[in-house]
């Protein structure tokens, strides 16, 4: 046979360049976790902050975002719906159907311990933020109305901001 120089290896195989090289996985963040979840929304909190998913569209937002965060049950009791008051004092939510409706109660229980270890009361410091009724929030003198948007299988991602008192 005849002497061949050895096979080089053609560009674009071989193992990946070491900023693609596979990483190890990330540990899980520290401290508790929130879900709630159903066929199309889900709400979590955790120690980035808390996060919306509504028809494939998720929406981030870190605590050093948040002024406040608000939940309580739609007017039927089927379903968990969660503000999030942005520090320029915008309104975002999320609203999430409890089947069996029995499921609601866990989630009243473990969101508000959740909350609790993120943002113990007196959050933020001198903060002037009350809710002033089951659909008003006062902030910073201004009243916002969370009710005419918050109805199960609301999808909006958009600020919901009212005037009035």
């Amino acid at each position: 046979m005849t002497d061949q120089p050895p096979a080089s290896i053609p560009p674009g195989f071989g193992p990946p360049p070491p900023q693609y090289a596979p990483q190890p996985p990330q540990p899980a963040a520290p401290g508790p976790e929130f879900l709630a979840v159903d066929k199309h929304n889900s709400v979590v909190v955790d120690a980035s902050g808390v996060a919306f998913e509504m028809y494939d569209i998720t929406v981030d937002f870190p605590w050093a975002e948040i002024r406040s965060v608000h939940y309580k049950a739609s007017p039927n009791g089927k379903a968990l719906m969660v503000a999030v008051v942005h520090l320029d004092g915008r309104v975002y939510e999320c609203v999430v159907n409890a089947k069996p409706r029995e499921l609601l109660r866990g989630w009243f229980a473990q969101l508000a311990w959740v909350l609790g270890y993120y943002r113990p009361m007196g959050w933020p410091p001198g903060g002037s933020e009350k809710v002033v009724g089951p659909a008003r929030l006062d902030v910073d003198g201004r009243s916002i109305s969370l009710g005419r948007s918050w109805r199960p299988g609301s999808v909006q991602l958009v600020p919901v901001l009212g005037k009035g008192a």
